[in-house]
């Protein structure tokens, strides 16, 4: 499930080393190059970059990831969201990509997963069974309450390999 970065010059995507082991998310940029580890766990899967990670706030270089600490003006940075069963069940998390620190989003003891940004970047969406049957989601990008806005049918045996995007 790779995901362009906004500005095209960088691709997140679940991944491993070049020997196979070091499983995680990380960032490559389209013409090959630096690969740099962006997380840790097997299980880290679905980025979604946010809006605000504007052209030259992340490079990826032999020695990491470089990335500016400079809020934009609207005081955004430049995060990636992600789903990972690290902690057991699914949920959603956002990892700030200049200091890797990282948020857990949603808490829930359903399956919380496929997450994407809305255009201007307060809002997420993503797809939950979190009240016995499969919904779309929307909440706050720095957390909160989760408020189903959408029946997504009831069966999604494969559901890890779906996507949903916010329409710009």
């Amino acid at each position: 499930t790779p995901a362009w970065s906004p500005d095209g010059e960088l691709i997140a995507y679940q991944g491993a080393d070049a020997q196979g082991n070091n499983p995680g998310l990380y960032l490559i940029s389209p013409d090959g190059g630096p690969v740099a580890r962006l997380t840790q766990d097997e299980s880290d899967r679905s980025p979604a970059w946010s809006p605000s990670c504007a052209k030259g706030k992340v490079t990826v270089t032999d020695q990491g990831i470089g990335a500016t600490t400079a809020a934009d003006p609207s005081g955004d940075i430049c995060q990636i969201l992600f789903m990972s069963s690290r902690e057991g069940d699914w949920e959603i998390y956002a990892i700030d990509v200049a200091s890797g620190t990282l948020n857990r989003l949603t808490r829930s003891t359903g399956n919380d997963g496929l997450p994407t940004w809305s255009p201007d970047g307060s809002q997420i969406a993503f797809v939950s069974d979190r009240d016995g049957s499969w919904g779309v989601y929307t909440m706050p990008a720095t957390g909160g309450r989760a408020v189903k806005v959408a029946d997504w049918s009831e069966e999604h045996p494969d559901w890890l390999l779906e996507r949903i995007d916010w329409v710009r």
